[in-house]
C-alpha cells in the first residue's frame, strides 16, 4: 500500500483524514496586488513537492488551483 508522509516527523500516513490532507495546505496563500481597485499583479502560491502530489492525487488540475 502506498503512503504519503503527513504525520509529524514525516512518518508515512497510508490512510490520511481530510484534516491531515487540508492541514498540508494550511500555510499556502496567494497574494493579489491592487491599485485603485484593479489587480496589478498576482502572486501564485508555491507548492511543495508533497502538496503537488496531494493535488495530483485529488485530481485537481494545475490551472484551476491558483485561479
Amino acid at each position: 500500500m502506498k503512503s504519503i508522509p503527513l504525520y509529524p516527523e514525516g512518518r508515512p500516513c497510508p490512510s490520511p483524514t481530510t484534516d491531515r490532507i487540508l492541514g498540508a495546505f494550511d500555510r499556502v496563500a496567494a497574494h493579489h496586488l491592487e491599485r485603485e481597485g484593479e489587480e496589478v499583479q498576482r502572486f501564485a502560491p508555491e507548492l511543495t513537492e508533497q502538496q503537488l502530489e496531494l493535488r495530483r492525487l485529488a485530481g485537481v488540475p494545475e490551472e484551476s488551483y491558483g485561479a
